[in-house]
């Protein structure tokens, strides 16, 4: 589609998805940090529950953005400051927001090395508006 659309002097279609994130790491002891932008053109997000849930269960979209955009704390990372392995916080948040977003729930759990598919339910009102904005901007990392 993007050749047919060049060869004729027309837009890329692909960048009504095209975003950025940016990630912030905190260091916990120095609370040195570091900011990372990462180029996406769709939305990786991952049910908040565990590999237990039964079929059919329902989740809520707005619960999965939620823990998308939760800070997250990594053990063992080697500060680029203060040099020493320290817990480090990450957290992701919009840098630019796409025309269209395309959002793809990952519904698989590994257990005893087999990968299987959770049967939920993903639940969302399409005629209320999700507001992208409030996991956007430069919002203070907590920790």
């Amino acid at each position: 589609m993007q050749k047919g659309e060049k060869a004729n002097g027309g837009h890329d279609p692909n960048k009504a998805f095209d975003f950025e994130f940016e990630q912030t790491i905190v260091c916990t002891k120095c609370n040195c940090y570091r900011k990372v932008t990462e180029k996406e053109s769709l939305l990786n997000l991952v049910a908040p529950v565990s590999g237990k849930v039964e079929a059919g269960t329902p989740v809520q979209l707005s619960d999965c953005l939620d823990k998308f955009f939760t800070p997250v704390e990594v053990s063992d990372v080697q500060c680029h400051s203060c040099g020493s392995k320290q817990v480090h916080t990450v957290q992701k948040r919009f840098k630019s927001y796409p025309k269209v977003i395309c959002v793809v729930l990952n519904r698989f759990v590994i257990e005893n090395w087999a990968p299987r598919k959770l049967e939920i339910e993903l639940k969302f009102d399409p005629e209320a508006a999700l507001d992208f904005t409030k996991f956007g901007g430069d919002v203070p990392v907590s920790g």
